[in-house]
């Protein structure tokens, strides 16, 4: 009953994004690039793979130099939850970090959009690791992964910006997704502690990797205990 409930919601979402589009049409150069838009955002609601259609129109709207409205829809669906499957979106957002169009400005500025919402993008970390997943499947040809700055700066952020006691529960919970793991993107990242208490989360991290018997409810209790020390002290 749920699952109906859920299915018929994105189907009226996707219904409201096309009518809406449809009305709202100012002229005809602005009703190809609005189409495409609105194309996108059906796509990503209704659909559960990554397919063809969804790369040329991603295709299409970066080369028209409608990149950074692209990751704006997208955040804005990602932060709504009305999508149908959420590696859709993170794949499409993976696409857009990946592809050139030959305007090195542009494409830059699609990659920092990216980075700067990447805690919307990706709120966990599942959608976190399907991101470099698609990067890297996008980027077939390159040998080695590496982070720019701006990457660095967001996955930093994305860790340090979590309290002790949420960190504990994320990198137990999910310790390797996508052939990816948190102490990859530790390394990548050159993540540092901000402070003591996460400092004491990055040794049990380490320690989570090295003796994967440390129970998640020790380390979240360690963590809140911990927690509760730095803002006392």
């Amino acid at each position: 009953m749920y699952l109906s409930a859920c299915t018929c919601k994105l189907c009226a979402y996707a219904v409201e994004i096309t009518v809406h589009f449809w009305h709202d049409m100012p002229d005809r150069t602005a009703m190809a690039a609005l189409d495409d838009l609105s194309c996108l955002k059906r796509a990503v609601v209704i659909k559960s793979e990554m397919d063809d259609e969804i790369i040329q129109v991603l295709k299409d709207l970066l080369v028209a130099g409608k990149g950074l409205e692209v990751i704006s829809t997208l955040a804005k669906l990602a932060r709504s939850g009305n999508v149908a499957k959420m590696k859709v979106l993170v794949g499409a957002v993976a696409f857009c970090t990946t592809h050139e169009t030959g305007r090195v400005t542009e494409d830059m500025k699609v990659r920092q959009a990216v980075n700067s919402q990447l805690q919307d993008l990706c709120e966990i970390t599942t959608t976190l690791f399907q991101l470099l997943q698609f990067e890297s499947q996008f980027n077939a040809t390159k040998q080695k992964v590496r982070f720019g700055r701006s990457r660095r700066r967001a996955i930093k952020n994305w860790y340090l910006n979590k309290s002790p006691k949420d960190l504990a529960v994320t990198v137990t919970k999910y310790k390797r997704r996508c052939h990816w793991s948190h102490a990859d993107l530790l390394r990548l990242a050159h993540v540092k502690p901000s402070s003591d208490g996460v400092l004491h989360m990055y040794m049990s991290l380490i320690a989570v990797f090295k003796c994967c018997n440390v129970s998640l409810e020790i380390l979240t209790t360690v963590a809140t205990l911990i927690n509760i020390l730095v803002l006392l002290f």
